[in-house]
Parts: C-alpha cells; structure tokens; sequence
C-alpha cells in the first residue's frame, strides 16, 4: 500500500483548477480522504480521473457549505472498479467543483500496488 498526498490552496480551490499528480508504480485507488486546512465558505465535491479522462466511479468526496477547519471526509470508488487501476507515469487529476469564495484542503490518496481483484 502507499499514499499519495495532495494540497489544493485557496486560489486554486476556489478556482475550480484541477490538480495533477503522477502515479509513482502500477496500482489503483482505494479511498480519498481531505481534512480542512482553511474554513469553506461555499463547499463542492473533489472527483478523481486516471490518464486524464477516465472517472474513477464513485470516488466523489463532498465538502459541505461552512465546513470548518479540522473538517474531514472521504470517498471510497466503486467496488471492484477497473476505473481506479492506474500505471506507474499515469496522471491522476483531481478535479474540483462547486467551490467559491473561501478554502483550502489536504488530502490523500490511498493506493494498493498491483491490479485491483477480478469481479
């Protein structure tokens, strides 16, 4: 298993930017979890795409209107989903939407190595 951590500052939060990592060894994507760094005025949801254009099904985390500081929450794909395998290089965009005004998030990405089991 390894991590792979994030950070979406204000101005990008608030942006709406998406935020590109890239996959350090073969694996796929277990669970998406984001604490609060700075109060949400106006909240959204995080969603998570491999190469760039493949969603990874049900992983959508959503961060409430007024979330204070400290606020945590998490999301977990679709189970047994071949959306959340990735390769070593591939790019893992998170993508933000819904957020204004005020906020700030980190996060990680928790990863099992190898391929996801067969349905």
């Amino acid at each position: 298993d390894f991590a792979i951590p994030f950070q979406f500052v204000e101005a990008n939060l608030i942006a709406n930017t998406s935020l590109d990592l890239v996959a350090p060894e073969d694996g796929f994507v277990e669970e998406l979890q984001i604490v609060v760094d700075k109060a949400i005025t106006t909240g959204g949801t995080l969603g998570v795409t491999i190469g760039g254009s493949t969603v990874v099904a049900g992983l959508s985390v959503v961060i409430a209107n007024s979330a204070t500081k400290g606020s945590q929450a998490s999301a977990t794909p679709t189970a047994k989903t071949p959306t959340a395998e990735f390769n070593k290089g591939d790019r893992i965009r998170i993508t933000p939407a819904g957020f204004a005004t005020a906020g700030g998030i980190n996060g990680v990405i928790h990863c099992n190595k190898g391929n996801r089991p067969a349905l």
